[in-house]
């Protein structure tokens, strides 16, 4: 099995620690998401254009108390993935096109 295989295997040299971890540059750096190119750019543009009026898929107490009786939990889980790729394809086209108005830092 792997993990026999790997057990010993040491990657701390290898991978980033969790705090240095950033697989997408924060909103506020306008420079990186300046340098997306321009074919990639249009390309999240496009797909983000999809979902200006799409109705947000609702997430059921049905669904999930369905689970419960048969052990589907495909309707729970199809809705909240639906919402989760939306919500991050709208996030990436929002920061390509950084019209955001006022403060992007949490406090």
């Amino acid at each position: 099995m792997l993990v026999e295989r790997y057990e010993n295997l040491d990657l701390t040299h290898i991978l980033l620690p969790p705090e240095r971890f950033a697989p997408f540059p924060k909103a506020e750096d306008r420079e990186a998401w300046g340098n997306v190119p321009p074919e990639l750019r249009e390309q999240w543009l496009k797909l983000a254009e999809q979902y200006i009026d799409y109705p947000w898929p609702a997430i059921k107490v049905e669904d999930y108390a369905g689970y419960w009786k048969s052990g589907n939990l495909a309707n729970h889980t199809n809705a909240v993935f639906e919402r989760r790729s939306m919500l991050g394809v709208l996030a990436v086209a929002e920061c390509l096109e950084g019209e955001v108005s006022g403060s992007l830092s949490t406090p």
